[in-house]
């Protein structure tokens, strides 16, 4: 279930994508620390690199990612990686376990976790993400804000208007 919400979601990022010019996807956005559309996408693709490689080893550390710059420039090659994750978490399967891997005050970590909270975790990771975009997009007058874009799916409706 957690599969569909993901791909959702990525789906309105691509929407975003294709509907927002190349220069738009690099420009300074101000507003949210001097980044751009492209590094927040960046961040969220490498976060789901980072987990589908994690569901071959079994152990998912983000923190060790591989930042890839081209992704950061290259709207249409984020593009083309958005499009395949959504068709890789759509064969993995919710109840495989995992370990993450992390690092808090240079002690290194290791907890139980599984698929489905790792979903969970990019889902909301992305959430927040997308919502920086959106407040950088705003203060640019960009023609493309959408009141929906970042926030979460558990808040209801009616909150987003008010």
């Amino acid at each position: 279930m957690l599969h569909t919400f993901a791909a959702r979601q990525l789906n309105d990022l691509i929407n975003l994508l294709e509907n927002i010019s190349c220069e738009t996807y690099t420009q300074t956005m101000e507003s949210v620390y001097y980044s751009n559309v492209g590094k927040h996408t960046r961040h969220i693709i490498e976060f789901y690199h980072c987990f589908l490689k994690a569901y071959k080893a079994e152990v998912v550390n983000y923190d060790e990612r591989k930042r890839n710059i081209s992704l950061e420039l290259d709207k249409d090659l984020s593009l083309l990686n958005l499009k395949e994750i959504i068709e890789k978490i759509a064969t993995i399967s919710d109840d495989k376990k995992l370990h993450l891997e992390l690092k808090l005050n240079d002690e290194k970590l290791h907890l139980k976790t599984s698929v489905t909270r790792e979903l969970l975790y990019l889902m909301e990771h992305t959430t927040h993400h997308m919502a920086l975009i959106n407040i950088g997009l705003s203060n640019l007058n960009s023609d493309y804000v959408k009141p929906e874009m970042g926030i979460a799916y558990s808040t209801p409706n009616s909150c987003i208007n008010d």
